[in-house]
């Protein structure tokens, strides 16, 4: 969906329950309005269970393999998160913030050296705000990564992925204008919550499927601990960690 587009979609759910409210009264066109807003809030933060707005959530293999992808970083851990990755034999996608690739760019230079791939996590990862946010200053906090991450590390990222994965109607526009894609997941084990390193891994390998994206963070104590844990599960299960082809979208620059 273009920009113009989300634009206009959001006038002609705007309008119809004026229309409604018109022609058949308040309560109607109330009820109407209310509907609206909650697919609204749907298509925000549960698109999955609304099929729209989830990008790559999964890649074809005739294997068993599976992406893991790191967000958050970089951070303190992720020299060790790359040696554990390394000792693995396992190339991973990470989703880097563009404030903290400015405060440690050569972290940043170092995960591109070992052969994995970049995305871009927003310039200042707006939790609570990216969702809500405007094209204008959407493109703000995707180019301001981007720059950052060229700065760094000579190369231009085409995978997005939003704070928490919330993104409104507009994000699809902003994302086909700057040449990105959107990148989802389809397993995860909610370690952005919750600290039980077992707990955490065991929901990973219950939901895991060939080409399945795996959502890991980085920066806390435990997420280096689950790195590991995961790693030697998935070896013990005859599971390859790859970055697929669909996946492979930086520009050398």
């Amino acid at each position: 969906m273009s920009i113009r587009a989300a634009w206009v979609l959001l006038a002609v759910l705007h309008t119809i329950p004026v229309i409604v409210g018109l022609r058949f009264g308040m309560l109607p066109g109330l009820a109407v309005m209310v509907v609206f807003h909650l697919l609204l809030v749907a298509a925000i933060f549960l698109p999955v269970l609304l099929g729209i707005g989830c990008g790559v959530r999964r890649f074809h293999t005739d294997g068993r393999e599976v992406c893991i992808t790191i967000d958050d970083g970089p951070t303190a851990d992720t020299a060790e998160v790359l040696s554990i990755l390394d000792h693995a034999n396992a190339k991973a996608l990470f989703f880097l913030i563009g404030a903290r690739v400015a405060e440690e760019p050569a972290l940043c230079l170092r995960i591109v050296a070992g052969g994995h791939e970049l995305g871009n996590h927003t310039m200042t990862h707006a939790t609570a705000l990216f969702w809500s946010l405007l094209p204008s200053a959407q493109m703000r906090e995707i180019s301001g990564a981007t720059a950052e991450i060229e700065r760094a590390a000579g190369v231009y990222p085409r995978l997005f992925r939003a704070p928490v994965g919330f993104r409104n109607l507009f994000n699809a526009g902003v994302l086909r204008a700057l040449g990105m894609r959107y990148v989802g997941w389809s397993a995860r084990g909610f370690d952005g919550i919750d600290t039980n390193v077992e707990r955490v891994v065991s929901r990973i390998m219950r939901s895991l499927q060939p080409g399945a994206i795996i959502l890991l963070h980085q920066g806390r104590p435990h997420h280096v601990a689950v790195l590991r844990r995961l790693l030697a599960e998935l070896h013990s299960g005859g599971w390859s960690v790859v970055i697929p082809e669909v996946l492979r979208a930086h520009t050398l620059r």
